[in-house]
């Protein structure tokens, strides 16, 4: 069953659409965006759930196309309304963000369960 080891967010220079690392952009933590975006702390709850649900949902979706995965990373954007927009997945997800974040105890999560996953689909 599929769930959410990490967010993370990338935040583009001002003025700036792209928020690549490597065009500049910054690791952020989720909480504090949100937190310095969201006035309200239910409409922050509800867009942390609704990120949540697009993205398992979405992987759900691609793996009847592709197969079986073992891990995705999810990209999608937050408008100023706080509607949550998917933009793409990726079957090898980037995990140095959340080092950026000080959160290395989720990279290394996120290491550790495609590993599990495998084990368990070798019947370890």
């Amino acid at each position: 069953e599929w769930d959410v080891t990490g967010m993370a967010c990338r935040v583009g220079k001002n003025g700036s659409i792209i928020s690549n690392l490597s065009s500049g952009g910054r690791g952020q933590k989720i909480e504090d965006v949100l937190k310095r975006n969201i006035p309200y702390q239910q409409t922050r709850e509800r867009i942390i759930e609704d990120i949540k649900f697009i993205s398992i949902e979405a992987t759900k979706t691609l793996e009847k196309s592709i197969g079986q995965c073992g891990e995705m990373g999810i990209d999608v954007g937050i408008d100023k309304n706080g509607k949550v927009w998917f933009i793409e997945a990726n079957i090898r997800p980037a995990r140095y963000v959340f080092n950026l974040i000080g959160e290395s105890d989720t990279r290394l999560r996120s290491i550790e369960k495609p590993m599990q996953y495998a084990g368990y689909l070798a019947g370890f």
